[in-house]
């Protein structure tokens, strides 16, 4: 049974590495459209830790996915990417103080995002504060009225607000 379970560590970090590298390289094929994929160098390190963050995200390890962003946001604090990921992780950890403070920086970074602007709401919601949590998913549909998670939210937090301002 030991054996077995190092087997299944080992595919699954086989795995893993592979995952990232395929990230890592579409990435670098992008950047290079029509130049083929380059081999990483030193300043890819934030995309090659975001690469394997979200490789880890993609497998459920979200706990694990975490030092990777924050590592990458120590060397590019202004990626909304990797407060993006990072917010998201802590949302399935059920750290919602700490996505709070990484949806912040998010719409700080780009305050057009959507997005960011509901994943924010849902974690002000998840901490009790419903004030906050609405007005954070009324900017986020005003950015982009095709959330529906986000106008869904918002329709169990204000029910009678949003049919009278219909009216």
């Amino acid at each position: 049974a030991v054996a077995q379970k190092r087997g299944d560590a080992s595919v699954l970090g086989l795995q893993l590495r592979l995952l990232a590298a395929g990230y890592l390289q579409l990435g670098l094929a992008g950047e290079n459209a029509g130049t083929g994929v380059r081999s990483p160098e030193p300043d890819d390190l934030p995309r090659v830790l975001l690469y394997l963050a979200t490789s880890l995200k993609e497998l459920g390890r979200f706990a694990d996915a975490v030092p990777h962003l924050e590592r990458a946001i120590t060397l590019e604090p202004d990626e909304l990417a990797h407060h993006n990921l990072l917010g998201y992780c802590y949302y399935r950890l059920g750290r919602h103080a700490e996505a709070v403070d990484c949806f912040r920086r998010a719409v700080e970074i780009d305050p057009t995002s959507g997005l960011d602007w509901a994943s924010l709401g849902s974690n002000l919601r998840d901490l009790g504060r419903v004030d906050e949590a609405i007005a954070a998913y009324r900017r986020a549909l005003d950015l982009d009225p095709t959330l529906g998670f986000a106008a869904e939210n918002l329709e169990r937090l204000q029910p009678s607000d949003l049919h009278e301002s219909d009216s």
